[in-house]
């Protein structure tokens, strides 16, 4: 659930939009 904190970060949002999507793609996997 990670993913979902990041997400809400807009301060980076530029950085995090790449690290959300890896955490969800991850989730989904599982």
């Amino acid at each position: 659930t990670p993913g979902v904190i990041w997400v809400i970060n807009p301060e980076q949002s530029d950085d995090n939009d790449d690290a959300v999507i890896g955490t969800i793609r991850t989730t989904f996997t599982f």
